[in-house]
């Protein structure tokens, strides 16, 4: 009776021995799968992390939630490269404006030097009258160019006196 019960003990070993040897090997083979895609998103930011934005993770993994990483990495390289970008766009308008910038303090300064020149030489030749035109012309010149925001109501008075005198010149 004790053999016969046990006839079949050493068929479930080896059936127990062969279930426990193949969960192993399956286990190892998932566990080695999930590790080669999670190296390959390693890869991945290492190459993003070397300045590389325009690297893309492939994103046909067996995990679902690995491939939506993927995708989130490729789409915030593909904002930073963005903004990266803009930020060299700006910089380069910065830089553009601050060259005209220049270039309009250069132009008014001619201006001025040259208005400066027509007055001492009216001043010289004893035309006075011209000379405070030029003057007023100059400071009036002076206040458009500006770039004050807030103008004292003495200076915005004076402005309009000095073109109230150039118009009535003109007539």
């Amino acid at each position: 009776l004790f053999f016969y019960s046990h006839s079949n003990t050493p068929l479930l070993i080896f059936l127990f021995l062969l279930f426990a040897v193949v969960s192993i090997v399956g286990y190892v083979y998932i566990l080695r799968r999930m590790s080669n895609e999670v190296s390959v998103i390693q890869n991945g930011l290492n190459q993003i992390s070397e300045n590389n934005l325009s690297y893309r993770i492939e994103d046909h993994f067996q995990q679902e939630d690995l491939a939506k990483i993927a995708h989130s990495i490729n789409s915030m390289t593909e904002r930073l490269n963005h903004n990266i970008n803009l930020a060299y766009y700006y910089e380069i308008k910065q830089r553009d404006a601050q060259l005209s910038e220049l270039q309009a303090k250069f132009n008014p300064h001619f201006l001025y030097n040259s208005l400066e020149m027509l007055r001492s030489r009216c001043q010289q030749n004893g035309d006075s009258a011209s000379a405070k035109l030029i003057t007023d012309m100059a400071s009036l010149f002076r206040g458009l160019i500006s770039s004050r925001n807030f103008i004292p109501l003495t200076e915005e008075l004076s402005f309009s006196r000095r073109y109230l005198s150039l118009f009535s010149a003109r007539y």
